[in-house]
């Protein structure tokens, strides 16, 4: 459901700078209701956030729960 990306940079000591993580189901992700982004970091700095966190857009800051961008994605019926 998430897919995160991080990069270390040089001189941090090996601590790593979280990109942002995108909300996914199969190949579809959640997106941004402002910009339609698809980056998200969680509010709390958490590297792979809850279904119940509240999540920043990376690209304009709009805030929005986790679950309220799994519920705007399409679910195929086909799948189950």
């Amino acid at each position: 459901m998430f897919a995160s990306g991080t990069v270390p940079l040089s001189g941090t000591r090996g601590r790593r700078i979280v990109l942002g993580v995108k909300i996914l189901i199969g190949k579809i992700s959640g997106h941004c209701p402002e910009c339609f982004g698809e980056e998200w970091r969680a509010l709390d700095g958490s590297e792979r956030p809850d279904v119940t966190d509240d999540l920043v857009c990376v690209g304009c800051g709009h805030k929005v729960m986790c679950a309220d961008l799994v519920l705007q994605l399409p679910i195929d019926e086909t799948i189950y």
